[in-house]
């Protein structure tokens, strides 16, 4: 397996676990003798986990900034 195919055609697939078996180990074997490629593969999974944490939705905002908020709307009320 060339560095090419290894990163435009079966990358993905690998990453998705969805490569045959004897394909799964060519790739295993190139990556265990091509240490550009080991830095690829890595940086390509980081990349997806970051990928994925950007459409996660916020988490609640916090106490501090929910109080400065009930604060400065009743501040606005008329008494």
């Amino acid at each position: 397996m060339t560095c090419e195919a290894l990163i435009n055609k079966f990358l993905m697939d690998y990453h998705a676990g969805t490569l045959p078996r004897a394909r799964k180990l060519e790739f295993d074997v190139h990556l265990a003798l091509c240490r550009d490629c080991r830095k690829y593969v890595d940086a390509y999974k980081k990349t997806v986990v970051l990928a994925k944490g950007s459409t996660a939705p916020p988490g609640p905002p916090p106490d501090k900034l929910i109080d400065a908020i009930l604060r400065a709307t009743q501040s606005d009320k008329p008494d």
